[in-house]
């Protein structure tokens, strides 16, 4: 016959495996749910910068369609000299006395000059309308550029995160798997314990649990002044106090995991 106190003592060996198995599963879940609260702030940043990087690519794209929109121009002919000229033909219509067929001819020539200038401006705000719409782009393409970076960097964060949580979801399933063989043996030794109870008697098991009950108050007490003790002592190191033979017991004792 099986000795019930063996059996009673595998059981509490087995609910503290179980115990510690919990408490790491525990800590697990926190990290795991640690890593569940990083993925989703980043993916929040990703999302804001993939919103920011397409506003910017539309506002290329609709600085792209302006410009093909703008006609081919060349500047051939400088206005500054333009200008000149016909300010030196008035000036000469003004101030010479000349025939009337030549005054008419430098007034025409004058409006054919001031026809000529105006199609150059028209040219000239052409072209300072495409250098301002290239710069703009230029500068739109640097800001794309940072926030898709910004993507790129944030994006393998997620991933290795994610995969931080996989493996620890993979640790904490494992960690599942032996909780369930424990339990399934505390199941199998708590039905033997019901067994040998039959076969001893009742008064008999309930002395033998009785007596196991009593054994761990007593070892629990002593923990818990072995503890105090070790406080007391601490305090004595601080402090640089000489040990008792006492205390060197109760390291002794510590030492051995009593406590």
């Amino acid at each position: 016959m099986e000795n019930l106190r063996d059996l009673f003592s595998e059981v509490k060996k087995l609910k503290e495996k179980k115990r510690k198995i919990l408490v790491e599963i525990r800590e697990l879940s926190s990290l795991i749910k640690s890593k569940v609260d990083r993925k989703k702030r980043i993916a929040e940043i990703v999302k804001t910068n993939k919103e920011e990087r397409d506003r910017v690519i539309a506002e290329i794209k609709k600085r792209m369609e302006r410009l093909k929109e703008l006609p081919k121009v060349e500047m051939k002919e400088n206005p500054k000299k333009i200008r000149k000229l016909i300010e030196k033909l008035d000036w000469k219509i003004q101030t010479e006395v000349m025939p009337y067929e030549k005054e008419k001819e430098l007034t025409k020539k004058i409006k054919e000059l001031q026809a000529k200038l105006e199609e150059i401006d028209k040219s000239f705000d052409v072209i300072k309308e495409r250098d301002r719409l290239e710069k703009e782009i230029k500068e739109l393409e640097q800001e794309k550029k940072l926030f898709h970076s910004t993507v790129i960097a944030y994006s393998k964060q997620w991933k290795e995160a994610h995969s931080e949580m996989l493996k620890l979801l993979e640790e904490k399933g494992s960690l599942f798997k032996k909780l369930d063989e424990l339990n399934s043996k505390i199941n199998k030794l708590n039905k033997r314990i019901d067994e040998v109870k039959k076969e001893i008697g009742k008064e008999k098991a309930k002395r033998i649990e009785a007596e196991i009950l009593e054994k761990e108050k007593r070892t629990k007490v002593i923990k818990e002044k072995i503890k105090e003790k070790l406080l007391e002592i601490r305090e004595k190191f601080k402090q640089q106090k000489k040990l008792t033979k006492e205390d060197l017991m109760i390291l002794q004792a510590a030492d051995e995991e009593i406590i």
